[in-house]
């Protein structure tokens, strides 16, 4: 058997482990390769750019890939890089019918060719998703460039983040074109203000109020960092399908935790711990009873855990709980299928060198065989978005062993989640089973949950 006797189904599942250069090469020998190697199914979940940290020859082959693949295929998952790499394609517009569904841009300085770069992208149809991390010494290229975002149409996903210059710590903010007429199109918002400095309140965020009002009807998930106007913050009560939501514990936003009846996800992210009115105001709330996902971005002790541990009884149906803390002895004792019995991910920071050596530690061996169901994952302390920008996860901290385990695990790119069971359907994607130690104080896992 040679490789070209293979059905096109099972051809396509060996092309999908090749490289995009080598794909683009191969598909020179034949005409059936020619055909297959621009497949859709191999090219809308693929991602390019990451031109920033390459020396000069290394730039200009990506570049040249990047120009080739959207020439030649028919889509393309995720386009990611500063935007001056990408400025060649305002003159690829007539000859290019490349579809991208995500686009990931960095936008410092002058910024000029942004808003060509926007529309490009859009023009080819199909941009769903849209990340931006905005930093230009200029109010009104900001206010152009933001006019520009708040006029593309169905996009479905939208992330916005303002950095530190002084153009955003200072001043009014810009103005949206109150003109542009746009449909409601957005289940996702997220706008990050700047992550090194709170902005002063010098009145309402009017592109953030725009994007708010404009896609009511349809957003599902808000994420609001370093936000405090309170103009934004009662615009919140005025989306009848929000289900998701991410922000810092002003009291504006934890009364409207308090109120709300339709939160699934809950998200609280301080720049130092949780304080226990954000607690509080999620035990009390009248969504607590339907809580299935709960993050707590920030350092948490000891006393702040068991807080948190104390809480669990009040989320019956909690399923993800993610926290950037060191695990205590008491916390994981804490932790127990009566105290959340629907729990299956649990986030936690490592407190050893090596990954391996902790998921044997018989504190997390203990932690997984009393909860049969758990997940396991690491997590990662970073918040620096700009810092993160080139990374695929921007909370996948770097992992400083070199035993092969660890090695293994940053090869794959991604936070892996830990059980002791077998992978099954119901289990997260990346899903690792851990050899079970035969040292744990911890009575056996239920037989009936491990498969």
């Amino acid at each position: 058997m040679d490789l070209l006797s293979l059905p096109d189904d099972a051809l396509l599942a060996v092309l999908a482990f090749l490289p995009s250069r080598e794909l683009l090469s191969l598909r020179v020998l034949c005409r059936r390769l020619r055909d297959i190697c621009l497949h859709p199914d191999l090219w809308r979940r693929r991602a390019l750019g990451h031109l920033g940290n390459l020396d000069e020859n290394d730039y200009e082959q990506e570049q040249g890939l990047l120009r080739a693949v959207l020439r030649l295929v028919p889509c393309l998952g995720r386009l990611i890089g500063y935007v001056d790499d990408f400025e060649f394609m305002a003159s690829m517009v007539p000859t290019t019918s490349c579809v991208i569904s995500e686009l990931k841009l960095g936008i410092y300085g002058d910024g000029d060719s942004t808003t060509n770069v926007l529309h490009t992208v859009h023009s080819l149809g199909g941009l769903k998703t849209l990340d931006v991390h905005l930093d230009v010494g200029s109010m009104t290229t900001c206010s152009e460039i933001l006019n520009a975002i708040y006029s593309l149409k169905g996009l479905r996903e939208l992330k916005i983040v303002l950095g530190a210059s002084p153009t955003f710590l200072l001043g009014p903010c810009p103005r949206p074109c109150l003109s542009l007429e746009v449909e409601p199109s957005l289940t996702k918002l997220c706008f990050v203000e700047s992550l090194f400095d709170i902005r002063p309140d010098e009145g309402s965020e009017p592109f953030l109020i725009s994007f708010l009002e404009t896609h009511a009807a349809t957003l599902e998930e808000v994420e609001l960092r370093g936000v405090t106007d309170e103009i934004v913050l009662s615009l919140l009560g005025k989306l009848p399908n929000l289900r998701s939501l991410a922000c810092f514990p002003v009291p504006g936003i934890m009364d409207f935790v308090r109120q709300s009846s339709q939160l699934r996800s809950v998200s609280i992210h301080a720049l130092r711990e949780v304080p226990s009115a954000a607690l509080q105001a999620l035990t009390e709330s009248r969504t607590a009873s339907l809580l299935k996902t709960l993050h707590l971005g920030c350092s948490m002790y000891g006393p702040d855990l068991m807080a948190v541990a104390g809480c669990l009884p009040r989320f019956p149906v909690l399923r993800e709980l993610l926290l950037n803390a060191f695990p205590s002895d008491d916390f994981l004792r804490a932790l127990t299928p009566t105290s959340a019995p629907r729990l299956t991910r649990l986030s936690l920071r490592c407190d050893k060198k090596c990954l391996h050596a902790w998921l044997h530690d018989i504190r997390i061996q203990d932690l997984l065989q009393r909860n049969p169901r758990l997940h396991l994952q690491r997590c990662n302390s970073t918040r620096d978005e700009f810092y993160e920008f080139y990374k695929e996860d921007a909370y996948f901290e770097v992992i400083n062993c070199d035993c092969s385990f660890c090695e293994k695990e940053k090869s794959r790119g991604r936070r892996s989640w830990f059980s002791l069971h077998r992978r099954t359907a119901d289990c997260p994607p990346g899903c690792l089973q851990v050899v079970q130690l035969p040292c744990s104080s911890a009575l056996p896992a239920d037989s009936s949950n491990q498969q």
